[in-house]
């Protein structure tokens, strides 16, 4: 893809690159600093295990970004679903 040709391109140039928040495995970068995102969804389903013990009804508003589907996947799990 883009994203990768251009990361090499810099790599390649001597120039350290680094992502945040969304990272791109397939590339050379030099390290990912971000969210654990499936332990975000199950911290995100702990806290409403307390605010309903006795369970309830959730929404769930997603997308199909990587790092969504991992912290839903997360929820689900704490949910028990």
């Amino acid at each position: 893809s883009a994203l990768v040709d251009v990361v090499d391109q810099a790599i390649q140039k001597g120039i350290a690159v680094v992502t945040f928040d969304s990272d791109a495995p397939n590339t050379n970068r030099s390290s990912y600093i971000g969210t654990d995102n499936k332990f975000f969804g199950r911290q995100l389903g702990k806290v409403l295990k307390q605010l309903q013990p006795d369970g309830g009804f959730y929404g769930i508003v997603s997308s199909f970004a990587p790092n969504i589907l991992e912290r839903e996947e997360g929820l689900r799990e704490a949910l028990g679903e």
